[in-house]
């Protein structure tokens, strides 16, 4: 079976309540792709500006998942409540590659204007592949309790996770007093090649700037 999405689609949460999650569960392959005017093929969970709700989930499962040519897989939050958790849970391989108009092809959890914690980004497959393309967390909130994970990266591959052509994984932290996610690599073997980085960055918070660029091995 192949699953394919070429258009946005999102579930957002408006005044007050939680926004639904998004479960896909599939045999084959899972892709989205691509971008078509002006917006990018997506699928994505916010709680928009004003709202106070929690973001929903998003949980893909299937033989292998691509993101390609500028598409967008998104939890967020512009609101009060926080973002939910991306979770990928595949047997085979995930691909993020590619740009189109510009844009690269991201997966992303962030806090725009909101004061709402970002979701975690929990990766699970056989291989892990970037190409020009970005992982990353972004967080503004203000709970600074370290027991409490957020905005945290966690990738598990059990052969390879392979980083080309400038691809990134980063995790922010913006304002005082905040605590950025952390970026956790469990894998047999770790690659990065043409520039490519694994960032840990915090901008006036209590995590000083990291920064790791792999090399092959």
């Amino acid at each position: 079976m192949l699953t394919s999405v070429d258009k946005a689609s999102t579930i957002s949460s408006f005044g007050q309540g939680d926004a639904g999650n998004i479960n896909v569960d599939v045999t084959g392959a899972v892709t989205i792709s691509g971008r078509k005017d002006g917006s990018s093929s997506a699928i994505g969970s916010t709680v928009e500006s004003g709202a106070k709700g929690k973001g929903g989930n998003i949980t893909i499962s299937g033989g292998s998942f691509s993101l390609l040519d500028g598409a967008l897989l998104s939890v967020s939050t512009l609101g009060e409540g926080n973002a939910g958790n991306i979770d990928l849970n595949i047997t085979g391989a995930v691909t993020i590659s590619g740009v189109k108009d510009g844009l690269r092809s991201v997966i992303n959890s962030a806090v725009g204007t909101g004061n709402g914690a970002a979701g975690n980004l929990n990766v699970n497959a056989r291989t892990i592949f970037l190409d020009n393309s970005t992982l990353s967390t972004d967080t503004r909130s203000r709970d600074n309790n370290p027991n409490i994970e957020q905005a945290t990266i966690n990738l598990q591959a059990s052969d390879l996770v392979l980083l080309r052509r400038g691809s990134k994984i980063t995790t922010n932290a913006s304002g005082e007093n905040i605590i950025g996610g952390n970026i956790n690599i469990n894998t047999n073997f770790l690659v990065g090649l043409e520039d490519s980085d694994i960032m840990m960055r915090s901008r006036s918070g209590w995590r000083q700037s990291q920064l790791w660029k792999p090399k092959a091995w």
